[in-house]
């Protein structure tokens, strides 16, 4: 019998996609320190500039988003995001990003 090929399916797509994982989030936040401002803040752009020079095959698809701030936004809970409208140009927004603090309880 003539077996017909396997078409690719978005759940098969999905197994391809790389998982974020502890060392990546290492990256990430060791990029934002990197290009931090005193209070923390980095412009996002250089933060992906970075990364793709400590990481060169580096690319958000690899890890199912299509660019770095999306996926940098699905990472709330160790990244803070801020968008700043550019003066004069309403619908220009910079992207800028800070390492969330991690909060360790109080010893009673």
């Amino acid at each position: 019998t003539k077996q017909t090929p396997k078409t690719t399916t978005a759940l098969d797509r999905k197994t391809e996609i790389d998982v974020i994982n502890n060392k990546f989030i290492q990256l990430l936040k060791s990029s934002i320190e990197d290009m931090a401002d005193d209070d923390g803040w980095a412009f996002l752009a250089a933060v992906g500039a970075l990364i793709i020079k400590k990481k060169p095959d580096f690319d958000p698809r690899n890890y199912g988003f299509f660019k770095l701030t999306p996926l940098i936004k699905s990472l709330s809970k160790h990244f803070t995001v801020d968008e700043r409208e550019v003066e004069n140009k309403s619908h220009i927004k910079h992207i800028y990003v800070k390492n969330k603090k991690k909060v360790t309880p109080r010893k009673r």
